[in-house]
């Protein structure tokens, strides 16, 4: 090998690097030389980490996607395991029930298999255009008849009939001859209602009989007449043997039916049927607000949830606009009242954050339409209307604004401004975001001059979730606030120091504030459902105590609403609590049924399930309550109430609205509350418990099955001391559509208050209206009607109480909010006063204690009176 001429251990590479020979040098070639060779050593060692280095992540990959496959292996096995464990608890709950069905509730189940025979036959007279036709068909071996008494007259051209006993007794031949016979002289059926509220079995546990409450609506086509049958029925069962059909109808006993009739036309007539667009899917329309906004004496209808404002503008006509210039977007229920003391009504918004408030305009502008139509029907639509037939109202006390007189024209082409114009301010925010916010109730509870707010919550009970402490004292759900005002529409939470911490829980759906014991400061009732009534009395200063048991004798209840009114004209303020009655109830009762388990409590199921409680102050204070006997404790599945002297004679009646969710079938949903859903408690893990649910729904209500469905809003006149009866049919306001919200109130200015009714339809298919029915009852009495005398709004403040005496008798009224369900009354005060000649005095005392006493008030007219007046209304 030729030698280089550089000796091994000149190089400059380090030891470890072996000389490499170097050929043709240069000037520089000892250098380049050196560069060349240490640049590909450096290559050479780079290829060889390379390959080091995909050859470890090849290791890496592999270990990392064995372990992947491993840990997916152990999540499917664990997975796998957690569905089995889970089908296995669902499927235990799912057994657990069913052998409940079969050994607890065996006989409820089979009176349910009996029931059904009437379900059905129910939902094909629903479905029929010619009722009569289905009617026929009804398969039965023997009715019996009862033997009519003479019938008895009651007022406004009621005849009632009465039962004297069993009578005829037909064969289904004899039955379709009374059909074709009914049918021929122009009678109709219209509507039906079965409930089954009794059943017994015979020796062997067979189906042997049961009790249906029946009622039927008729109207006669070849002449103004309506006619009510209702009462008991008692169905004789003939065992079948087979499972599903467990018996066939093989005697009804009808003989303890009462009738009912009216001729001519029904004293109710619908002016507005406005189908409204919900501001959400499922979204109701309410609250609905009835306020006199302009100060003209005609209360606007106003509702922020859609942002609308209904006004009238001619005899029964409509004109909408817009309630705020600025939307108030979502919200839960709202109030219009003056907050800021500056005399003008301002809106009350409650929202997810806490309180919103609309500052109220002090003048009314014109401006050109804003909202056209929106579901009016035509007739409604036209503001062109020149008449409007309010009589004179006269000035009691210091004088009176200007007020729109009959035959006055009203303004044509245009339309008034929207009355709240400021933007929105946030009065108060929550520390946590309010879940669903039910009820609100405005007054002074403080005795500072301004208006403090309570508003309560309603929580939605869910399967897996246990009413706590009890279903029957539900204290569990969202909170409720007493908010005090600064005096410029500012509020501040004063629940716990106001000692209205203890119960703030329930799931409340009604309250107001009202002084019930007639002692001046406002009192706090509250209405809740899983709990029923209950009275917190104040001091004055705002501190309240609970007197529930030592002022109402039994207030339990699934409540839903109240209202007031001088129910007995003595001049004391009673009250009626909305509940709901069970037929499922009423069964397990009568079989004397229960279940191990800590809901079970029969005697207060009965308690809780007993339906409407009316309450009559007494002299020594406190109320006494009605006997349950009375037709206006079981009105169905109700909301909102309304109490008013319809027919002026001096004895408030009351309409009630009802109805839940009806569907495609009357087959219902409730018994299973009572029968496994109280049961489903907390010791079910939440998802288990929501299969359950799921599945069941499936069965059920999925299959069309309704839930508190297809009942009938009730019109109850007070008889005085005999009681109410119940006219809803007879007047022509008998719905049958799931309604909501009742407003009773003088829209036209004569004299007789109107009816203002919402309703919730889901089926067939999904609607919401608002519909007023004119009071045209002609059989009336005297009347005398009040309102404030204040420029920017003719509603009496809130907590104004208003005694009338006329006649030898006194009536009470006061001014309130949160009544009903989700309403606002106006502040106008209305009193039928029967055939009383004058009015010898009325006494108007005011929130702040000061009293304006009227002398001998002309009759049949509204008043508007102002603070500190006293002497001869002119």
């Amino acid at each position: 090998m030729p030698d280089s001429g550089v000796p091994a251990s000149d190089t400059l590479l380090p030891p470890s690097v072996p000389p490499f020979p170097v050929a043709n040098p240069g000037p520089m070639g000892s250098f380049c030389s050196v560069g060349a060779v240490r640049k590909h050593r450096l290559r050479r060692g780079g290829l060889l980490l390379l390959a080091l280095a995909l050859g470890a992540a090849g290791i890496w990959w592999q270990t990392h996607r064995a372990r992947q496959e491993e840990r997916a292996r152990e999540a499917e096995s664990i997975s796998e395991r957690a569905r089995r464990q889970f089908d296995a608890r669902a499927a235990w709950l799912e057994a657990r029930e069913a052998r409940a069905a079969a050994t607890w509730w065996a006989a409820e189940k089979l009176a349910q298999a009996c029931g059904h025979v009437f379900d059905d036959f129910w939902d094909a007279l629903n479905a029929a255009s010619d009722k009569w036709a289905v009617a026929l068909r009804f398969p039965f071996e023997e009715l019996r008849l009862g033997r009519w008494e003479t019938p008895r007259r009651l007022a406004h051209g009621i005849l009632l009939t009465e039962s004297a006993g069993p009578g005829l007794v037909l064969d289904l031949t004899g039955w379709q001859r009374l059909v074709h016979e009914q049918e021929r002289t122009g009678w109709r059926l219209m509507q039906v209602e079965f409930r089954h509220t009794r059943f017994d079995t015979n020796t062997t546990g067979q189906p042997r009989q049961s009790t249906f409450y029946f009622s039927a609506h008729l109207t006669n086509v070849a002449g103004p007449q309506r006619a009510e049958l209702a009462g008991d029925l008692i169905v004789d069962w003939q065992p079948t043997g087979d499972t599903n059909r467990p018996a066939r109808v093989a005697r009804v006993d009808a003989s303890r039916l009462t009738l009912k009739t009216r001729a001519g036309a029904p004293p109710f007539e619908q002016v507005l049927d406005a189908e409204i667009p919900p501001p959400e899917p499922r979204f109701p329309i309410d609250p609905v607000l009835v306020r006199d906004l302009d100060g003209d004496g005609v209360p606007e209808i106003a509702l922020p949830g859609v942002n609308r404002l209904y006004r009238r503008v001619g005899p029964d006509r409509y004109q909408v606009g817009s309630l705020s210039t600025e939307e108030p977007g979502p919200l839960f229920t709202a109030l219009i009242e003056d907050f800021t003391g500056d005399g003008v009504p301002d809106l009350l918004v409650v929202n997810a954050l806490g309180l919103l408030l609309f500052p109220g305009s002090t003048a009314a502008s014109a401006s050109p339409p804003d909202v056209e139509g929106d579901g009016l029907p035509p007739e409604t639509q036209s503001p062109d209307a020149t008449q409007f037939p309010h009589p004179p109202t006269t000035a009691a006390g210091l004088g009176s604004p200007a007020l729109r007189q009959p035959g006055e024209p009203a303004a044509t082409g245009v339309r008034p401004a929207p009355p709240f114009r400021h933007p929105p301010q946030q009065v108060w925010l929550a520390e946590a975001p309010l879940k669903n916010p039910m009820a609100l109730t405005c007054g002074d509870v403080d005795g500072d001059g301004d208006l403090d707010v309570f508003f309560a919550q309603y929580r939605v009970p869910t399967l897996g979730a246990v009413l706590k402490p009890a279903y029957h004292d539900a204290n569990d759900g969202d909170p409720a606030y007493l908010l005090v005002n600064d005096g410029a529409g500012r509020f501040s939470d004063v629940t716990a120091a106001a000692s209205l911490a203890a119960k703030r829980w329930r799931r409340t759906y009604s309250a107001s504030l009202v002084d019930l014991d007639a002692d001046g400061p406002l009192d706090l009732l509250v209405v809740s459902d899983f709990a029923g009534a209950e009275v917190y009395r104040n001091d004055g200063r705002g501190r309240f105590t609970e007197v529930t048991e030592a002022w109402l004798a039994d207030a339990k209840g699934f409540g839903m609403a109240h209202t007031f009114a001088d129910f007995n004209a003595d001049g004391r303020l009673d009250f009626l609590m909305i509940g709901m009655p069970s037929p499922t109830v009423d069964r397990l009762n009568h079989l004397g049924l229960s279940r191990p388990g800590p809901a079970e409590d029969p005697a207060m199921r009965e308690r809780m399930a007993c339906g409407n409680r009316l309450f009559l102050a007494r002299p020594e204070g406190g109320f006494v309550r009605v006997a349950d006997r009375d037709a206006i404790t079981r009105s169905g599945w109700s909301w909102g109430a309304a109490a008013a002297d319809f027919d002026l004679d001096g004895r408030p009646d009351v309409y009630i609205a009802n109805g839940h969710q009806s569907t495609r079938s009357v087959r219902e949903y409730e018994p299973d509350f009572w029968l496994h859903d109280l049961y489903v408690d907390d010791s079910i893990e939440a998802h288990v418990a929501g299969a359950y649910l799921f599945r069941k729904f499936d069965r059920t209500r999925g299959r069309g099955w309704s839930y508190g469905g297809y009942e009938k809003n009730r019109l109850y006149l007070n008889q005085g001391g005999a009681g109410f009866v119940e006219a809803g049919h007879l007047f022509g306001v008998a719905l049958e559509a799931d309604s909501r919200n009742v407003v009773a109130e003088d829209f036209n200015g004569d004299g007789a208050p109107d009816l203002l009714v919402t309703t919730f339809e889901v089926w067939p298919r999904e609607r919401q209206t608002l519909q007023i029915y004119r009071n045209r009852l002609a059989e009336r009495g005297n009347w005398i009607g009040f309102r404030a005398a204040d420029p920017d709004g003719g509603d009496l403040p809130v907590g104004t109480r208003i005694t009338v005496r006329a006649g030898g008798r006194q009536w009470v009224r006061v001014v309130v909010n949160g009544d009903s369900h989700r309403c606002q009354h106006s502040g106008r005060l209305h009193f039928g006063l029967s055939q009383a000649a004058t009015v010898e005095e009325v006494e108007v005392r005011w929130p702040d204690g000061r009293v304006t006493v009227l002398r001998a008030p002309e009759m049949n007219r509204y008043h508007a009176v102002r603070r500190g007046g006293n002497g001869q209304a002119g």
